[in-house]
């Protein structure tokens, strides 16, 4: 699974080198995280932690990515940085790690920051500040809200979705379709979407 999503990271991160290319044009110095030569983009993700070990790939990725388009020009000459904190999964260090990125650090964007309940607790600042919050890496439903959150971009289609995806498959396969139903899930929005996406799907 860590590899899947490590390559995942990679296709995110030539997306999101597209994405910075159109934003950051050769007069934008005076943005923050922007020099005339440097871009810093921050992240918050589980290197280490229980998250850790489907996740801690998605850096390194990342961050190959990155140093390729670094070594063949970077965008309009400028190289890109990634600012990477492990907040461990937890909301708490969440909030620290995007206090540091953006304080600290300076960053132009938040890139790929994974998480329903960790990103949840700093949506809203990132937002408020006017900061870019770049293909967050969940499917929670409430991120997809341009008025309430206009600088950010999910990546996943939502766990709703998926979760109708889900139910249609099972539906439609005569042998799951015959077995006894049961659904676990995790308590919050991550689990209350898949509740919502089984419900509008008819199970």
């Amino acid at each position: 699974m860590g590899k899947a999503i490590a390559k995942r990271a990679v296709a995110i991160g030539a997306v999101t080198a597209l994405a910075i290319a159109g934003a950051v044009t050769p007069a934008s110095a005076a943005d923050p995280g922007v020099t005339k030569t440097k871009i810093t983009i921050g992240m918050t993700t589980p290197l280490t932690g229980p998250a850790a070990p489907g996740y801690k790939l998605i850096a390194p990725a990342a961050e190959a990515y990155f140093d390729y388009v670094n070594a063949n020009g970077g965008i309009n000459g400028r190289k890109i940085e990634l600012k990477v904190y492990d907040d461990q999964y937890n909301p708490a260090k969440t909030k620290i790690g995007t206090s540091q990125l953006i304080n600290r650090d300076n960053i132009f964007a938040m890139y790929g920051a994974l998480g329903t309940a960790t990103h949840s607790s700093v949506v809203r600042d990132l937002n408020r500040r006017g900061i870019p919050d770049i293909f967050v890496n969940t499917g929670a439903a409430s991120f997809d809200n341009p008025k309430r959150y206009p600088t950010t971009f999910p990546y996943f289609p939502s766990y709703i979705v998926e979760a109708k995806a889900m139910a249609y498959y099972i539906q439609n396969d005569k042998t799951l379709n015959s077995k006894k139903r049961c659904l676990m899930y995790q308590d919050g929005e991550f689990g209350d979407n898949s509740k919502t996406g089984f419900k509008a799907a008819g199970m």
